[in-house]
């Protein structure tokens, strides 16, 4: 038999937030402005979300996360903190077209409402496995052009902010709510160049 080497993967970590909200914390949600969005669904006017006091117990539950991918899935010793944060609404036929996130090391989105709707989240890579692009007998993580990951309420995902990924329309009549946000580390950035290193406060 050969020997098969999955070189360089892209982690997606997802699990069970713990951050069931309390009734405070939907009553602030359900108040919050949206406006449409170019990608197809509606976000919030506050792209800071998580900066307010009502949502400070969530903001820092999914900081924990972030730093859990960081520090115990990738073994790297800086610290993340949420940047911007927004709240996502998909209606019916709403989707979220593809895009990444700029200005970011991890993204993550938190998901309040989404085993009834569009109980997923598609990532997608811009460049085929080979120089032809040729179908596969059976599609698995690695030959595939993209990839669907199940998501419930209450869970929290997190990747690599450059990743492509996108939201299928819904198929239902039930909306699809969700807490997205970025990051971006602090402290000394080291390097195994000499005279590489970066220190941001």
């Amino acid at each position: 038999m050969p020997e098969v080497y999955t070189l360089f993967p892209t982690i997606i970590y997802k699990e069970q937030s713990g951050a069931i909200l309390t009734e405070e914390e939907l009553s602030f949600i359900n108040t919050v402005p949206l406006n449409d969005h170019g990608l197809g669904n509606s976000v919030s006017k506050d792209t800071f979300l998580l900066d307010n006091i009502e949502l400070s117990r969530l903001k820092s539950v999914l900081t924990t996360h972030l730093n859990n991918y960081l520090n115990d899935v990738m073994k790297i010793d800086n610290t993340l903190y949420i940047t911007n944060s927004w709240l996502n609404l998909t209606r019916k036929s709403q989707e979220h077209t593809l895009h990444s996130h700029s200005n970011s090391v991890l993204s993550g989105v938190f998901y309040i409402s989404a085993s009834d709707s569009q109980p997923q989240i598609t990532f997608s890579r811009l460049d085929y496995p080979f120089m032809l692009n040729m179908k596969a007998r059976e599609y698995h993580s690695a030959n595939s052009m993209e990839w669907n990951v199940p998501v419930f309420d209450n869970d929290v995902i997190v990747f690599p902010s450059k990743l492509h990924h996108a939201v299928l329309p819904n198929p239902t009549d039930n909306e699809r709510i969700s807490i997205a946000f970025n990051s971006f580390v602090k402290g000394t950035i080291g390097a195994d160049n000499s005279g590489a290193d970066l220190t941001i406060n």
